[in-house]
């Protein structure tokens, strides 16, 4: 007789995730905010488009104004999505990522939804 703790879950193929993070200038700390998030996005994206099989895209970046008049604060932002297959650890590209500017991660999960 096998008992329940017998039952192994059959093998299924990993399904794949998508890296997502925000890159965000602020004019409260930096001057200039819209060249530094370009610079950014350039530097980031060249050194992830360096590594073999990482595909990187971004949204196009946004301006966010928020406080109370005349004091109004300025950021600027955009979202990266990255991916990649097995021959490339996560750990290495949050290390390129963080070397220009650290941020918080998160995955979503990737749906094939044919041609994009």
């Amino acid at each position: 007789m096998t008992s329940l703790f017998d039952y192994k879950m059959p093998r299924t193929k990993a399904q794949p995730r998508t890296l997502h993070f925000m890159q965000i200038t602020d004019d409260r700390f930096d001057k200039d905010i819209e060249n530094l998030l370009r610079e950014r996005i350039g530097i980031i994206t060249n050194k992830l488009s360096a590594l073999p099989n990482v595909k990187v895209k971004t949204d196009s970046f946004r301006r966010v104004t928020f406080g109370d008049e005349p004091e109004n604060n300025t950021q600027y932002r955009v979202d990266f999505y990255v991916t990649k297959d097995n021959s490339v650890k996560w750990e290495t590209i949050y290390v390129l990522v963080n070397s220009v500017r650290a941020v918080p991660y998160d995955f979503i999960k990737t749906v094939n939804c044919g041609r994009v």
